[in-house]
């Protein structure tokens, strides 16, 4: 059984390695880059031939980390720490978001995705034009 701070490790070496790639070099931050792709596409082929659910969430989650480390190391600071904060709110909220989609009427979603396009997407072009 895996307990929930098994990957506190994994995510920290992770971003350190971004970190220090990024302070190495752009081509050395894309090869560790691309080698915690490749980590996270192993690690999901094994649990799928044990028939087991993908972890997606995780995967994701340790490549915003990665990418993370990288903008530190060349960097940028406010912009990383934002994120991190985000990202492990957006992780925290589990049961709140579940609750929260499962009580969505298909009406409200596009609602929202209309409200969206208007806002963010219409709007800015025609302000640009006119």
């Amino acid at each position: 059984m895996v307990e929930k701070g098994d990957g506190v490790r994994s995510f920290a070496i992770t971003c350190l390695l971004g970190t220090l790639s990024a302070l190495i070099g752009e081509t050395f931050a894309l090869v560790s880059l691309a080698t915690v792709g490749l980590l996270i596409i192993f690690a999901n082929v094994r649990n799928l031939m044990r028939d087991q659910n993908p972890k997606i969430t995780t995967s994701v989650s340790l490549v915003v980390t990665a990418v993370l480390g990288v903008l530190i190391g060349q960097g940028h600071l406010f912009t990383p720490i934002a994120a991190a904060i985000l990202l492990t709110l957006i992780l925290s909220l589990k049961t709140e978001f579940s609750t929260f989609a499962v009580g969505l009427r298909p009406e409200e979603i596009r609602s929202a995705v209309l409200l969206g396009l208007l806002g963010f997407v219409i709007y800015p072009v025609r302000g640009r034009l006119g």
